[in-house]
């Protein structure tokens, strides 16, 4: 069952230089953190062992926009003295979310009902219900509008 979230981030791996690119960086990680949520209420609600596989594989695919884009344009928008600090950061909040989510299930462990998965999975939503409205107070990477010939819009960004 772990291993459908792998292949989900290895499958979308390839296309995502190609989404950041033709969408900018913002329209990329709302993408993943709406598949995210639809993927996580797919897996709160599904009773088929087949199907939380396959919601588990779309899960992975909407991380991997996400976890991939978001020091990309954290990298892009920040200040050069505070861009290593940011981005070393967020790596290690990766970790720090994975200690959660392990104490949280290990506290799930003994609940006699299927709440004992549910809980933690439901957690899962918890990051991209966040980050999806604060990505509206981020503007566009100014790399990608350059790219895009928007100069004056990334001029006003720096």
């Amino acid at each position: 069952m772990s291993a459908g979230y792998s292949f989900g981030a290895m499958i979308a791996f390839p296309a995502l230089s190609w989404a950041l690119d033709t969408f900018g960086r913002r329209i990329v990680i709302m993408a993943g953190d709406l598949v995210i949520i639809g993927a996580v209420l797919g897996q709160i609600f599904c009773y088929d062992a087949r199907l939380y596989v396959l919601t588990r594989f779309v899960l992975g695919m909407g991380s991997m926009l996400v976890t991939a884009s978001c020091p990309v344009l954290l990298t892009e928008l920040a200040h050069p003295r505070q861009r290593s600090f940011l981005v070393s950061g967020y790596g290690s909040l990766f970790f720090v979310g994975s200690l959660v989510v392990a104490w949280v299930s290990f506290g799930t462990l003994h609940i006699p009902t299927q709440w004992s998965w549910r809980i933690p999975t439901l957690l899962q939503l918890l990051p991209p219900a966040a980050q999806l409205p604060l990505i509206f107070l981020l503007p566009e990477s100014p790399r990608w509008l350059v790219s895009h010939q928007r100069h004056s819009e990334a001029r006003d960004i720096l």
